[in-house]
């Protein structure tokens, strides 16, 4: 999927990538009708439903021992009720490979382009691999579209590479600012340049090994 545009972007990467699954609209709702016509009964439901411990993870961070903690949560919250414990259902997506593409016009200051793939779920063997991908080609000035794009032989006045995959399939994405006096197609052209370098030649032992030390220093602070 590729469109050029931004400020309700996501609303409109959403509504391609997704045609069954919730994900196609934004947490507020798919319009504003979902928040202005929803009654008192509906939100008293929603948060009986949703907002109990079943459906909660409690943390604590700080100089304590579970020892100590263990008792101080179950005097505090050991007496309320945990609640009915819901199992999720969503419709996914079909696994059928196809491509749109949406032009957008809006009162911007650069043209912007996002680009997206679907990608499998955080219990997949791929999901790892394409986390460290999406580190090593747009997290940071340091990464591959960075210095290609924006330092070394500029396109962009910003680029970035990153994934939105959690227990349901998320998307990897490209999404980059080009500058006033590029092309967008060229400049899109760029970012396909760059990935298919990444196709016929990999990734380098060292540029593994950086983004594996980063993820583990991430992890451990």
């Amino acid at each position: 999927m590729m469109a050029w545009w931004y400020g309700d972007g996501w609303s409109q990467v959403r509504a391609l990538c997704r045609k069954v699954h919730p994900h196609q609209w934004t947490t507020i709702g798919k319009n504003l009708s979902h928040i202005a016509e929803a009654s008192l009964d509906e939100v008293a439901d929603f948060y009986k439903r949703y907002y109990h411990p079943a459906n909660a993870i409690l943390c604590i961070a700080g100089n304590i021992r579970t020892e100590k903690a263990r008792p101080l949560v179950e005097k505090w919250f050991g007496s309320i009720a945990p609640g009915p414990l819901k199992t999720r259902h969503w419709p996914m997506e079909t696994p059928d490979i196809t491509y749109e593409e949406k032009w957008v016009e809006s009162e911007v200051p650069l043209t912007a382009i996002y680009k997206t793939w679907h990608i499998g779920d955080r219990l997949r063997s791929s999901y790892i691999p394409v986390d460290l991908i999406t580190e090593i080609m747009g997290n940071g000035y340091a990464s591959r579209l960075y210095q290609s794009l924006v330092k070394e032989n500029p396109w962009f006045s910003e680029i970035h590479c990153y994934h939105t995959g959690s227990l349901d399939p998320g998307l990897l994405v490209i999404e980059g600012k080009v500058l006033a006096d590029k092309d967008p197609q060229k400049a899109n052209q760029a970012i396909e340049d760059q990935l298919t370098q990444l196709l016929e030649n990999g990734i380098s032992d060292a540029e593994l090994q950086k983004v594996r030390n980063k993820v583990e220093s991430v992890m451990a602070f």
